[in-house]
This record gives C-alpha cells, structure tokens and sequence, in this order.
C-alpha cells in the first residue's frame, strides 16, 4: 500500500493519463449531471405519487441527461480501459493469445470509436440543417449530436496517446 492509497478525492478527482487536466473537469462535468439526473428523478417521482402533478418533459431531461452522462464518461473509461470486453480468444487459445487479443481490441475500439465520432458529427449536422427539436420540450437536438461527436472523438485522442504511450 503506498502513501497515495489513502488519498481517494486526488484518485477520483485526479488527471487521467492521456487526458490530463481535461478529465477532472469531465469527471465535474459528469457528477453534476448524474446529481441533476437524481434530483430530477426524484422530484418527478414525489410531484407524480404525492401530488399527482409529475415534472412536464422529465422523460425528455432524462433522456438527454443519459446521453451527456454516457458520452461524458467515454473518454475516461476509454483512456483507464475499462470498457466491457469479453476474453472469448483466452478460453480458446489460452493465455498465449494476451497480446493479440489486446491488439485486436484496441484497433475495433479504435475503428469503433472513429465511426462513432464521424457519423455524429453528420448527424449533427442534418438535425442542424433542419432544426430538429425534441417533442415536447423543444430542446434542440443538433448540440447532443455534436457533443456526442466530440465526446467521441476526445476518447479516440485518449485512445491514440495511451496506446503510443504504453508502446514506448
């Protein structure tokens, strides 16, 4: 155990390699809009059983709460490796199959996230091209898109600085 395991606010609140000083203000960003998510569930659920009068567009906030958390979070689980990956190839080579295995899924997760980014910068621009809106709320739906986009894009950056990184 070293000195800096007893230190949990530095580790959560911490630069990520890769990211540097971009991920505390993602792992800020994140917190507030999972604390808004809760407050916000909260709330409609007591105005809808308490006082039958549920929050107007709470489903819309959710959803779009959901799209900011998700994609806000891709970077960092991105550059910490902590996505789901299934060791489909270990149970059938054995351990011998580690690195390629390990190569493999870096180049998908790589290709994966470039498409990602690609396609929603393009649908970005189409729902900005005709103002499209969520139903009831009216949000504009163009900002998520892009948001997504550059989400997506900041986790390939993180993605390509790790792996040159470790690669030295």
């Amino acid at each position: 155990m070293t000195d800096r395991d007893d230190d949990v606010p530095s580790k959560v609140l911490g630069s990520e390699p890769g990211l540097g000083p971009v991920a505390v203000v993602l792992k800020v960003f994140v917190a507030v809009v999972l604390f808004l998510l809760m407050v916000l569930t909260c709330v409609d659920v007591v105005g809808r059983y308490v006082f039958t009068a549920p929050v107007p567009g709470a489903s819309e906030l959710t959803q779009f709460g959901m799209g900011l958390l998700i994609f806000g979070t891709l970077p960092l689980v991105t550059v910490r490796r902590e996505h789901v990956s299934i060791e489909l190839l270990s149970l059938i080579v054995g351990d011998r199959s580690g690195s390629v295995q390990a190569v493999v899924m870096e180049a998908t997760s790589l290709i994966a996230l470039v498409l990602m980014a690609w396609q929603l910068w393009m649908r970005g621009l189409g729902l900005m091209r005709y103002s499209d809106s969520s139903i009831y709320l009216g949000i504009p739906l163009a900002p998520m898109a892009f948001f997504m986009s550059v989400m997506s894009g900041l986790a390939v950056v993180a993605l390509l600085i790790s792996l040159f990184g470790r690669r030295r």
